[in-house]
């Protein structure tokens, strides 16, 4: 298998933005790096694992390369609209899978925090959209993260600013 999940080539943006934006590319690739991350069994293979962590490694080069439209992988405002939306929806959950798992590889972490301190994500940043969108707060809530949205929420009574799917939410 090719180590290079995404190849480099003139269409590559367009046809990586669409499929961040319209797929759940991101999703499938952060759960990846997740597994790979907890050491994938014996029996998947390791390239596998590095597929996953060089698909992020390019994102990560999209945004920093210094050759601008040079590059045949440079960001585009389209796909750095795509790709912030894309990871905003997993980056906290993934962050807290990659921090928990003591003794792993410690690269896809640092991997991780790049690419999202690249795009301007932080948990406080999360959070606030989530607020300002009137979405659960609670950073693993599941169906915030699946994307679908509580038929109910309910508001923080002391600070009046957070909502959440329940009582149980909450209490996570």
């Amino acid at each position: 298998m090719n180590r290079d999940l995404v190849p480099r080539s003139k269409e590559t943006m367009p046809i990586l933005t669409d499929l961040i934006a319209n797929t759940c590319l991101i999703e499938i690739a952060a759960a990846g790096l997740k597994r790979a991350h907890a050491s994938w069994p014996a029996s998947v293979k390791p390239e596998l694992a590095g597929s996953f962590y060089q698909f992020f490694r390019n994102i990560e080069h999209s945004l920093k390369c210094e050759k601008g439209a040079a590059c045949t992988f440079h960001a585009t405002p389209t796909f750095l609209t795509a790709a912030r939306a894309a990871l905003e929806r997993v980056c906290v959950p993934t962050l807290i899978a990659l921090q928990e798992e003591v003794g792993a590889d410690g690269r896809y972490l640092i991997l991780w925090n790049d690419v999202a301190s690249a795009m301007g994500i932080t948990k406080e940043a999360v959070r606030q959209r989530y607020r300002l969108d009137r979405k659960c707060c609670n950073l693993t809530c599941p169906a915030r993260n699946s994307g679908t949205q509580a038929s109910k929420r309910s508001i923080c009574v002391q600070c009046e600013s957070v909502f959440y799917c329940d009582h149980a939410c909450q209490k996570r």
